[in-house]
């Protein structure tokens, strides 16, 4: 019987599990719920896949990947509220700009608050978002992985896999208190409408810069 050498074997594995990734994907990503949204790119109305969740009900337990690669659930953060801005990507211009006002917004939020920012670039393309910036009191988390932040809240475009800009509240008890999507895809969602759902006590006197205008609910 003939016998391959390590690397042609180590080239057939990796081709095997790259058909066998695409195939996955392909079949998780066609059995997502779609919506034409209000949110636009350039213009366009974008296609959004994933369940839209129901303000005021439990939110699933999600799954995001942390700088190490780790999983990190949304039962992690009980106890806490929870802030969360998506965003399509931080390597443009423009996503690093939301990222950069989501940060300045929360920064005088007190510990009762996580923040945490959510997109689907690997890792390691956060990371060295983070290495230029403060983050203060913001966690980077990424969806690359499993993609199951975006089909849990409806916010994966379809054809693309990126994520929606969206602004989320989520309460101690896991329930969703604010969802709300920017018009335009990469344009902030309305931060101060967000802060409104915070009790009284935790919410800062002021904010640190003004707010995009031109926002929606989806």
């Amino acid at each position: 019987m003939k016998r391959f050498s390590p690397s042609r074997r180590a080239l057939a594995i990796g081709l095997c599990c790259s058909l066998l990734t695409e195939a996955t994907a392909a079949d998780l990503t066609a059995n997502l719920a779609e919506r034409i949204s209000t949110v636009t790119a350039n213009g366009s109305p974008l296609q959004l896949q994933g369940e839209v969740q129901v303000i005021g009900q439990t939110v699933p337990d999600f799954k995001l990947a942390n700088a190490q690669l780790h999983p990190v659930r949304r039962v992690n953060f009980t106890g806490k509220y929870l802030l969360i801005q998506t965003v399509p990507s931080l390597d443009t211009e423009l996503g690093r700009q939301l990222a950069k006002h989501f940060i300045a917004q929360t920064a005088l939020l007190p510990e009762q608050v996580s923040s945490i920012l959510v997109s689907t670039d690997v890792a390691f393309a956060q990371s060295r978002f983070a290495a230029t910036v403060e983050l203060h009191k913001v966690s980077l988390y990424s969806d690359a992985i499993w993609g199951d932040f975006g089909s849990s809240f409806g916010l994966r475009i379809k054809d693309v896999g990126l994520l929606a800009s969206a602004l989320l509240v989520i309460g101690p008890d896991g329930t969703l208190l604010h969802q709300q999507l920017a018009k335009e895809l990469e344009q902030s969602a309305d931060f101060p409408a967000a802060l409104s759902l915070l009790p009284a006590a935790l919410t800062p006197v002021t904010t640190t810069t003004k707010q995009p205008e031109a926002t929606v609910t989806d």
